[in-house]
């Protein structure tokens, strides 16, 4: 995350990772893509995209993220992030 953002994690809320795989097709080649997402916290704000691998971002609230998410995988794994927060820090 630092080499891409910029950004350091200095609290993990749970050690779950959030799994997102999928397929697609690069001209003739199939490609098989893997992605693992984990909570946690950072104390700056500041934003440094690495110019490969990100192009924007945004900090919105659970409700706008899920209307900004395309595809249902995604939309899933921000419900379980949140529902993994609710459990963990609800009383």
């Amino acid at each position: 995350m630092l080499e891409e953002t910029g950004l350091s994690v200095t609290h993990r809320y749970s050690e779950k990772i959030f799994d997102e795989k999928y397929t697609f097709m690069r001209g003739k080649q199939k490609i098989h893509k893997y992605v693992g997402y984990f909570l946690g916290r950072v104390e700056t704000k500041k934003v440094t995209l690495q110019d490969k691998e990100l192009n924007a971002y945004d900090r919105v609230s659970f409700a706008e993220a899920q209307e900004k998410l395309s595809f249902p995988e995604i939309k899933d794994i921000a419900t379980q992030a949140q529902s993994t927060l609710l459990a963990k820090y609800s009383n």
